[in-house]
């Protein structure tokens, strides 16, 4: 193998994931989302509790974050879930459609 050669992903279509070629911290468990939440409360407050927020999750992801973190806001924190707005921006393919949706 020549290590000039540029080198491409050849993999299928689960490249994240356990049985993929990559594994991220929200998919091994949602507690990341959640501390994030957490976080994101903090910044919701401190902007004086606005009536209308926008969370974007960019990456090539599979929107497994952004679920997490959508979940646990509405069990958890009912007036930031309420401030989101929802969008139909772009994804980056079926799988991040279908979890999006949630």
């Amino acid at each position: 193998n020549d290590p000039t050669q540029q080198q491409q992903h050849v993999g299928g279509e689960h490249v994240i994931g356990a049985s993929g070629d990559f594994i991220t911290a929200p998919e091994v468990s949602e507690l990341f989302g959640e501390s994030l939440l957490v976080w994101l409360i903090t910044q919701y407050q401190a902007l004086g509790n606005p009536s209308k927020i926008q969370l974007i999750e960019i990456g090539p992801g599979k929107g497994t974050l952004i679920c997490d973190v959508l979940r646990s806001a509405l069990t958890t924190f009912p007036d930031f879930a309420a401030a989101l707005t929802s969008s139909n921006g772009p994804t980056s393919g079926e799988g991040g459609k279908k979890k999006v949706a949630v």
